[in-house]
C-alpha cells in the first residue's frame, strides 16, 4: 500500500520527468518597436502653418510616438503668465488623427524644460537675465513655475505617452553658449516634482554616447578623462542618466568630427 508520505515526493519526481521530457515553453513574443518623430514648430521655414505641417506629417508617416517640446519660451511670454494654447493645438491634431486612421493611434512624449530639443539646445524666454548661469536659472520661482504648471496641465491628458525631464541635461555639448550641463541634483529636484504629480507615465532621461563602443569602454575607465581632454574623442557612456530616469533616451551620432569613419561601428 502507497504510503500518504511519500505520495508528495513521487508526485515531484513525476513532474521532474514531464518537464525534462517536455520542451521549454517558448518566449512570448517581443513587442513590437515604436517608431515615431520629434515635431517642432521652430524647425519649420517662416509660414509654414504648425498645424497643419503635424497633420501632414502623421498621415503619411503614421508614427506610434510623436515627441513635442513644451518650451519654457513658448510658454511663458512674461514671468507671470503660462499660455499652452500652441502644445494643446498640437495635442489635438493628434487626436484628431487618431480619430480618423486606421492604424495604430499616436502617443505623445512631451518634453519639458530649458534644454530642450533643437539648437541653441537652452530655450529661455526674453525676460530672463542672459548673464545668469543655468543651474541658477532652473531654481528660479518662474522656471519652477513653468515645471509645475506643465505637469499639472497634461499629467492627465489622454495621449500623454510619457515625459522626458530636459534634452541631454548632463551633457555640455554647445561651444557657443560654453557650460550648459546640468547638476544631477538639479535634475533629480526636477524629476522628483514630476514624480509627486504623475507616477504613472514613464520618465526619459535623454543623453549620447560615443560614436563607437571602444570609446564606451574607454569612458568607464579611470583614464576615461585623457580620452577626452587630450584625444579629443567623444568619450561617454550613459550610466548616469541610466541612474536617473525610468527610461534612457539615446541620441546616436554615428559620425563626428572627432570620430574618423574609419572608427566609426554600428555594432
Amino acid at each position: 500500500m502507497l504510503s500518504w508520505r511519500k505520495l508528495p515526493g513521487l508526485i515531484g519526481i513525476v513532474l521532474v520527468s514531464l518537464l525534462a521530457d517536455g520542451q521549454a515553453p517558448p518566449k512570448p513574443p517581443a513587442p513590437a518597436p515604436s517608431v515615431g518623430f520629434t515635431f517642432s514648430p521652430k524647425a519649420l521655414a517662416d509660414g509654414v502653418d504648425e498645424y497643419t505641417a503635424l497633420r501632414r506629417l502623421l498621415v503619411r508617416l503614421h508614427p506610434d510616438l510623436v515627441r513635442l517640446p513644451v518650451y519654457w519660451d513658448g510658454v511663458a511670454p512674461d514671468p507671470t503668465t503660462l499660455d499652452f494654447s500652441e502644445v494643446d493645438g498640437l495635442l489635438k491634431v493628434i487626436s484628431d488623427y487618431n480619430s480618423r486612421t486606421s492604424h495604430r493611434p499616436s502617443r505623445a512624449i512631451l518634453v519639458v524644460g530649458a534644454r530642450n530639443v533643437l539648437t541653441p539646445e537652452v530655450h529661455v524666454p526674453w525676460w530672463v537675465d542672459a548673464s545668469a548661469e543655468l543651474d541658477q536659472v532652473i531654481e528660479s520661482q518662474p522656471y519652477q513655475g513653468y515645471l509645475r504648471a506643465t505637469f499639472e496641465h497634461y499629467a492627465q491628458h489622454p495621449i500623454l505617452y510619457a515625459w522626458q525631464v530636459e534634452n541631454e541635461p548632463l551633457d555640455s555639448s554647445n561651444e557657443l553658449l560654453g557650460d550648459i550641463s546640468l547638476s544631477e541634483r538639479s535634475l533629480e529636484n526636477e524629476i522628483e516634482a514630476l514624480r509627486d504629480l504623475d507616477r504613472v507615465h514613464p520618465i526619459v532621461v535623454t543623453t549620447y554616447n560615443s560614436s563607437h563602443v571602444n570609446l564606451d569602454k574607454a569612458a568607464l575607465s579611470r583614464f576615461g578623462w585623457i580620452y577626452e581632454t587630450i584625444f579629443g574623442s567623444a568619450v561617454g557612456h550613459p550610466q548616469d542618466a541610466l541612474a536617473l530616469g525610468d527610461v534612457l533616451g539615446l541620441d546616436l551620432y554615428v559620425v563626428t568630427p572627432s570620430t574618423p569613419l574609419d572608427q566609426a561601428s554600428a555594432q
